[in-house]
């Protein structure tokens, strides 16, 4: 009887703290959230056919619209199975923050194929290992980074190189001036390599085929960790986790306005900090993204103030950057309505500080 007795006691106990924490979760944040069992890839098409023409991108004052994203990524999947790509099959990134990113992203999930990661300011070393590790035959890349691909591909089992531009999405005149910085710094590529250039890829009249996901099993991303253990390691992240993960921070952000945010990304795409907060989550509510190469901080400032920037993801050394810059400029920045801080703790004189100047609202999160 007393083994009865402490069993009720112990399941009455657990049950009173087995929610506990939800009385510290902040006003409007759900106790739970559904996910739909979905492709990640459906983000965009859902956008699409929600917010159509609402700028999707802005990439040095061009426009693309959710409507031409999601047209374009369709594209770039149909060339892809016609080129071979299976169910699977590991395709991997070396690009900056761009709008021919997303085009690829979302094509390759469509493909069927798994998203590879890459740094482009990897080692040699950790390079050739990650695509050694992954396995990727199929690589997409800058011009400006053939070079650096090149110096590693006969250690990997790299085939095909598809070559982009950042001038090729960008106004003629700014264009032209890229062309001309970037005369004599864009190398020939690998003489063993298949090489296809994005933009003719984009305009073939290729027929695209359906490909069935698995969320739940089929693997979207190879996230690589930071190796502080030796290698990095590939975190797979599957269809259902992106998901997941981009409906979470959903919930947590109260004031969002669906279909009229605008998202700073500054932070890299190919972190998964970045593609979750600036990429994944900017489609699930509509948001314009405002995309940035790299991260220079007289570039964010102005950015913040020409686009009028509501949603700036961020890391707490940035945001004390930003603040100064803004002070010593005396720019606006009473636009910014949410910043979510990441990759390190997060000083509560940077919050305090950062919300009286903005106006705003500065969350942190954690991310494993």
């Amino acid at each position: 009887m007393h083994h009865v007795n402490a069993i009720v006691l112990f399941v009455m106990v657990t049950d009173q703290l087995e929610h506990l924490w939800l009385s510290n979760y902040p006003k409007g944040v759900p106790a739970t959230v559904d996910y739909p069992n979905d492709s990640i890839s459906t983000l965009l098409s859902d956008a699409a056919a929600t917010f159509q023409g609402r700028p999707a991108t802005l990439f040095f004052g061009s426009k693309m619209s959710y409507n031409e994203l999601d047209a374009a990524a369709s594209r770039f999947a149909a060339a892809l199975t016609s080129l071979g790509i299976n169910h699977g099959d590991r395709i991997a990134l070396c690009l900056p923050n761009c709008p021919q990113y997303l085009i690829a992203y979302f094509g390759v999930l469509r493909a069927g194929g798994t998203v590879v990661q890459i740094n482009p300011v990897l080692s040699e070393r950790e390079l050739a290992f990650e695509l050694a590790d992954a396995a990727a035959e199929t690589i997409v890349a800058l011009d400006l980074l053939v070079e650096r691909v090149a110096t590693v591909w006969e250690e990997t089992p790299l085939k095909r190189l598809i070559r982009t531009s950042l001038g090729s999405y960008v106004p003629f005149t700014i264009g032209l001036a890229l062309k001309v910085k970037s005369r004599g710094k864009v190398k020939p590529p690998p003489a063993s390599a298949e090489v296809l250039e994005m933009e003719t890829l984009l305009i073939q009249d290729v027929e695209a085929t359906e490909i069935s996901i698995n969320p739940a099993n089929d693997v979207a991303v190879l996230q690589y960790t930071g190796g502080t253990t030796g290698n990095p390691k590939a975190a797979m992240l599957t269809h259902s986790n992106l998901m997941a993960n981009s409906h979470q921070v959903r919930a947590w952000l109260n004031g969002i306005t669906v279909g009229e945010e605008v998202m700073l990304a500054a932070l890299p795409l190919f972190h998964v900090y970045g593609m979750t907060i600036c990429m994944n989550l900017a489609l699930l509510i509509g948001a314009t993204i405002v995309l940035l190469p790299r991260m220079d901080l007289p570039e964010i400032v102005k950015a913040i103030d020409r686009h009028k920037v509501s949603v700036f993801p961020g890391v707490p050394s940035l945001y004390t950057a930003v603040s100064h810059q803004a002070k010593r400029r005396k720019i606006d920045l009473s636009s910014i309505k949410i910043c979510i801080s990441g990759s390190a703790p997060l000083p509560i004189e940077v919050t305090q500080k950062f919300e009286e100047q903005t106006g705003g609202r500065l969350v942190e999160g954690y991310g494993l």
